[in-house]
């Protein structure tokens, strides 16, 4: 016999994957390298799977309310909750960033680096954070936008970058690889913000594992 208790293992598993839908759907999540559309997709799929796991291991007179509820429609996978919301804090971002005076330092005493010096200080990867920002919002890039919705990583990156160019540069460097400038600088933006969720959320509806991806929202 099925436990109709909230104790049941499938009935709290099929009530949470319901209430994370409801709070992606409503709120968006912080996934920073996915649109909330794969995401509540991802879980519109744990939530087909634990039905049919009610239906595989039960009657159907032994179904708990929640089975019953409407299983949500697939969206986008492009879809972004609350976009306006997430323009606005761009926008008001930007201008903190723009108005920072370590910025303005790091562009007038970056002119006399030397193309080793700039590469040793990664100045190309700080500078492409407000770069990445600016082309977000005139290509209405809702994703990278939501990640600089509170600009102070950016802020401390440049912190970091004004007290290196206080001290003494010395004119022969040990350049590092531009690659790990790049790679450093993708990592920043991606911790800005939450870790992804899951590897892949565009799978089909299999068994859901317990990931880093759905605990965040």
């Amino acid at each position: 016999m099925f436990a109709m208790g909230g104790d049941d293992p499938l009935t709290r598993s099929l009530q949470d994957s319901f209430d994370r839908w409801d709070r992606l759907n409503e709120h968006g999540g912080s996934d920073p390298c996915w649109a909330d559309g794969a995401n509540i997709n991802l879980v519109r799929n744990h939530i087909m799977y634990y039905k049919s796991q009610m239906e595989d291991k039960y009657s159907s007179g032994d179904y708990p309310k929640i089975y019953y509820r409407e299983t949500p429609p697939e969206v986008d996978d492009n879809y972004m909750a609350n976009p306006e919301k997430i323009r606005a804090d761009a926008a008001a971002s930007i201008q903190i960033i723009e108005a920072d005076e370590r910025l303005k330092f790091i562009r007038e005493n970056t002119r006399r680096l030397s193309d080793k010096q700039r590469k040793y200080l990664c100045v190309d990867a700080v500078l492409g954070y407000v770069a990445n920002l600016k082309r977000a919002i005139a290509e209405d890039d809702l994703l990278t936008m939501r990640r600089y919705r509170d600009p102070k990583w950016v802020l401390d990156s440049f912190r970091g970058l004004a007290e290196k160019l206080s001290r003494s540069i010395p004119k022969c460097v040990s350049v590092y690889d531009m690659d790990d400038c790049e790679k450093e600088y993708e990592d920043k933006e991606c911790e800005a913000d939450e870790v992804s969720e899951q590897d892949d959320p565009a799978e089909i509806a299999e068994e859901p594992e317990e990931s880093l991806q759905l605990s965040f929202f």
